[in-house]
């Protein structure tokens, strides 16, 4: 029986994943003892190689025991992402603690030099964020940094550690979100801020790329976050069947044999 959005909103913890994405559920089914890249040389189908190629990417990646937490996209759509925006000209990425890591580790998988950054105003009620000074030191000589974090509700997050890491000279240009869709404080329903969000509305999910551009005004409007911070999201409606899937794969999988 599928769940309302409201009873789908009480049983998910802030900062999780609505719904985990079938592409990895499915690559899931290999174990990471399999030979992906024996199977890759003759798959079944172009749905099998799809989820071969996400299966090699989970064995890459950290995370994948908390999947389920931070995939509403396949690692695929998020790998893509990462060579995208290294193509638009970011150099380095900038993982907000704790929710901001696993998407870190994606990127970094994808070649793009990841650092951290420390900052919870509300749960440890942090007076500001808090950064290794030799990352610091590192990030001074970047032209074009991104920060990673997992979504965005109210903000404050994005803002105050954009502010923190500008005043210290860092060029900060852009904030990748990790999910695609998030509810809002206290399960009051999809929400920006004071704005109930239609995410269909929200983001521009062109089904070539992994990656998601904005396509509304609302973070700005609602003075969320500086007018001159790029807003970048990942494309959940990429389907294992879809046109372009596969191509999308093959772009990840060559980079990750010739890395």
């Amino acid at each position: 029986m599928q769940m309302g959005l409201c009873q789908m909103l009480v049983h998910h913890e802030p900062h999780e994943a609505i719904g985990f994405s079938e592409i990895t559920r499915s690559a899931q089914r290999f174990s990471s003892r399999t030979n992906i890249d024996q199977l890759l040389q003759n798959p079944l189908d172009k749905e099998e190689y799809v989820h071969l190629v996400e299966r090699k990417l989970l064995n890459y990646w950290a995370s994948e025991k908390n999947a389920y937490k931070y995939l509403d996209a396949s690692l695929i759509a998020h790998a893509d992402a990462a060579l995208s925006v290294q193509e638009w000209g970011y150099d380095a990425a900038v993982a907000i603690k704790d929710a901001g890591v696993p998407y870190g580790e994606i990127f970094e998988i994808m070649g793009m030099p990841i650092y951290s950054i420390d900052y919870s105003h509300h749960r440890r009620n942090m007076k500001e964020p808090q950064i290794e000074s030799d990352d610091l030191q590192d990030l001074l000589d970047k032209q074009n940094v991104l920060l990673i974090d997992v979504d965005m509700v109210t903000g404050k997050t994005v803002r105050d550690v954009a502010s923190f890491l500008r005043d210290k000279g860092v060029n900060v240009w852009g904030c990748y979100l990790g999910l695609s869709e998030w509810p809002g404080m206290d399960g009051e329903g999809f929400r920006l801020g004071k704005k109930e969000l239609n995410f269909n509305t929200f983001w521009n999910r062109n089904s070539k790329y992994g990656v998601a551009t904005l396509k509304s005004g609302l973070p700005y409007k609602q003075k969320l976050i500086p007018n001159d911070l790029e807003l970048i999201g990942v494309n959940s409606k990429l389907k294992a069947n879809g046109r372009y899937m596969p191509k999308i794969a093959r772009r990840v999988l060559t980079y990750l044999q010739g890395e």
